[in-house]
């Protein structure tokens, strides 16, 4: 195979910015990345290349953590700093990232029957959090990709990975309303409170509140107040 490096036209992709040769499987992992067209998780750039999933871990932390993590904290010092509501910039932004990933095959898709609490320690494991679940509704995160951007601005990075999670679950037709993840709750851990609904359960709850509210007041609901909640998206609430 000619060697186009050698003839001037860039840098050898065998070596290391240093000028050290890398190991095949440090340049497997790498031109495996670089040939993907959207990002990949741990679990499925491990299925990739053949190899443990700590072998690869190991790699990418020696090869591209300090880039990534300081990405990751020149982004939420921004958001922090200069969006006027930092919190829900962050879910959206998370939720953007979660629907996203959830259309690709870069986490591991929804089983039939899969609980909820299930499907978020398979989406948390596949993205490097090391999760453990206390209970169906509590889920402990063990391990944080960019620990130090949390530790600054816990607010941004949470909601970011709490907008990620109900991204992923709303494409599986799961509502996540009530949810919120709780930044240190214990040393080292992060406590993810889950609160989920099918979404064919969200939507009669929302009519008998509705219903609940008219009835409270002394009178019937109107047939506007009664409609289906997904009719009434995007419509002005009046306040």
């Amino acid at each position: 195979m000619e060697n186009k490096s050698a003839a001037g036209t860039g840098p050898d992709r065998r070596q290391s910015k240093r000028g050290r040769a890398l190991s095949p499987s440090r340049l497997l992992i790498l031109e495996t990345l670089e040939a993907q067209a959207v990002p990949l998780t741990i679990a499925a750039l491990t299925q990739r290349v053949g190899l443990h999933e700590n072998t690869v871990r190991g790699h990418l932390d020696a090869a591209g953590a300090l880039e990534y993590a300081g990405l990751a904290g020149a982004l939420a010092r921004t958001i922090a700093l200069t969006v006027p509501d930092p919190v829900a910039a962050a879910r959206d932004a998370g939720h953007t990232w979660g629907t996203s990933l959830a259309a690709t095959d870069t986490i591991t898709p929804a089983r039939p029957e899969q609980s909820a609490s299930s499907r978020v320690v398979q989406i948390l494991d596949d993205l490097g959090f090391a999760p453990s679940t206390t209970s169906s509704a509590v889920v402990e995160l063990r391990r944080c990709p960019i620990l130090d951007a949390a530790t600054t601005y816990p607010d941004v990075v949470c909601n970011v990975h709490m907008g990620l999670i109900a991204g992923v679950l709303d494409a599986d037709g799961v509502d996540t309303e009530g949810s919120h993840l709780e930044p240190f709750s214990a040393p080292g851990v992060c406590s993810l409170h889950l609160v989920t609904r099918t979404r064919d359960e969200a939507q009669p709850a929302e009519a008998g509140a509705i219903n609940a509210d008219a009835t409270h007041a002394g009178r019937r609901p109107t047939s506007h107040e009664i409609q289906s909640p997904a009719r009434n998206e995007g419509q002005p609430n009046g306040n």
